[in-house]
């Protein structure tokens, strides 16, 4: 509160706030060069314009800003990190100012292990970095299942055409766990699928990922923006090239 010439610091607790008070009765405090005096505020929390109470603001939806976004972030993607955390319910990925997604879960339970589990995380070393606030809406709505959008609750809605024409618009087979050769998912840290085509991080227990290390040990193949199927255009694979005589 500059005109004041004051400001407010919150702490964890009382304690820490007691703490305050109490080394600055006995020390004197100075900020740039200024004295300052320290005592108890009659605001029980620090609020801003817009913010809303705790207990309204928590809800199923959470809204995952993902920092550094230089791979590709997909809906497979996110369904892969999140839903060891609860069941999934929908994804909507926005693109307009950098890369956000909103995350609907099945309960507010499953939105706060994933919240408390996943923010502040690497999803590849280095980049794509995971920040997560509960969103507003309480509930989303998708239209199509795609590499933007996808409804779990209705595996076989589909956009416009065949929905057998588009592999994103298939019955939901995260092509994360499942679409990769044995040489690039198995030992490597991957998820891996069970027979019933279900997600379960490899030896990583559920909803346990660490802030400090990366969701994904390595990079997607195929470099910066390269999808999850780029390495299917890797030297080596496909048909090799025509041979002329002559």
């Amino acid at each position: 509160m500059p005109k004041k010439r004051q400001a407010l610091v919150e702490f964890e607790d009382v304690l820490g706030a007691c703490n305050a008070v109490n080394y600055a009765a006995d020390n004197q405090i100075y900020i740039a060069g200024h004295p300052a005096f320290v005592n108890y505020s009659t605001s029980q929390k620090i609020s801003r314009p817009g913010d809303s109470d705790d207990s309204r603001s928590v809800n199923s939806v959470l809204l995952f800003t993902i920092l550094n976004p230089i791979y590709s972030i997909t809906t497979d993607v996110l369904y892969t990190i999140c839903n060891p955390c609860g069941p999934v319910q929908r994804i909507v990925i926005f693109r307009k100012n950098g890369v956000q997604a909103m995350v609907e879960f099945d309960s507010v339970q499953s939105a706060q292990r994933a919240k408390a589990s996943l923010n502040g995380a690497d999803i590849y070393s280095g980049c794509c970095t995971l920040k997560i606030e509960y969103a507003k809406p309480t509930r989303l709505n998708v239209f199509k299942n795609d590499q933007d959008t996808w409804d779990y609750t209705n595996p076989n809605l589909s956009g416009q055409g065949d929905p057998g024409s588009n592999p994103n618009k298939r019955q939901r087979q995260p092509p994360l766990l499942g679409d990769h050769p044995a040489e690039y998912g198995e030992g490597r840290g991957f998820p891996s699928v069970d027979s019933r085509g279900s997600c379960a991080p490899a030896r990583r227990p559920p909803c346990k990922f660490s802030p400090v290390l990366p969701l994904f040990p390595s990079h997607p193949p195929g470099g910066p923006h390269g999808g999850y199927h780029s390495h299917y255009h890797d030297e080596g694979y496909g048909p090799p090239p025509p041979h002329y005589e002559g």
